[in-house]
């Protein structure tokens, strides 16, 4: 189970990020989490960056980082999306 809440602007979901991985990654962890690998480094927002690029690839939905946007584990907002949308596309 993915840990989600839905709120009146969308969806809030916790991240775990790896950035400077080899190979772009999104899967669940055993706590609910999911974690998403992303080939920029952690410099200058780079690696946020492509996090917020690849959620509205993957998910059809503006994303915004919430907290977290110095730290491997982030809260992000999707932007008018619904849980049950989320799960499918995940």
């Amino acid at each position: 189970m993915y840990m989600m809440e839905q709120t009146s602007e969308g969806v809030v979901m916790k991240l775990k990020v790896k950035p400077g991985s080899r190979r772009f990654r999104l899967e669940p962890a055993p706590n609910g989490e999911i974690v998403l690998e992303v080939k920029s480094p952690p410099e200058k927002g780079k690696a946020n960056a492509e996090v917020l690029k690849r959620l509205k690839a993957i998910l059809g939905h503006d994303a915004e980082i919430m907290q977290g946007h110095r730290s491997r584990n982030k809260v992000v907002l999707i932007r008018g999306a619904e849980i049950r949308d989320i799960k499918d596309k995940l």
